[in-house]
């Protein structure tokens, strides 16, 4: 396999995640998120909140986990009960950044769909990203 080959493989890989992250319907059938966004789901465990994190790409479930920069904590980017066009699981512009080389650093209005718990992972939707900056590579 050619270098050239080596290097698209990653990307197709990121492309088909996104675009299966996309087409996830969830266990009721129905969009859990309203036309408008995240932030108007009726499954909402807590109140959405800001802060700055670095979204990244990650192997398993769920694929998408934001870190919250100064803490261990990861969050998961659930994309479960979500059917386009009725919502996308990522705002276009962090969609567009985010592959498996890159991170990405933002401050993200999230909205919890699990409570809070120590040593749990607590599921998330992305109700905005801004302030977007590209990381390098983790591996180098």
């Amino acid at each position: 396999m050619t270098t050239a080959r080596r290097e698209e493989t990653p990307r197709r890989a990121a492309r088909l995640v996104l675009v299966l992250l996309v087409l996830v319907v969830g266990a009721e059938g129905r969009p859990a998120f309203a036309a408008d966004g995240c932030a108007t789901r009726d499954d909402l465990a807590e109140p959405c909140f800001r802060m700055r994190g670095r979204a990244a790409l990650y192997n398993g479930n769920p694929t998408v986990r934001i870190w919250r920069v100064g803490t261990r904590r990861l969050l998961g980017v659930s994309a479960s009960r979500c059917v386009p066009p009725a919502c996308e699981p990522l705002p276009a512009d962090l969609r567009r950044a985010l592959d498996w080389e890159h991170p990405v650093f933002a401050d993200f209005t999230l909205c919890p769909l699990t409570p809070r718990r120590p040593g749990v992972m607590q599921m998330v939707c992305i109700a905005a990203a801004a302030n977007l900056r590209r990381g390098p590579d983790p591996s180098h």
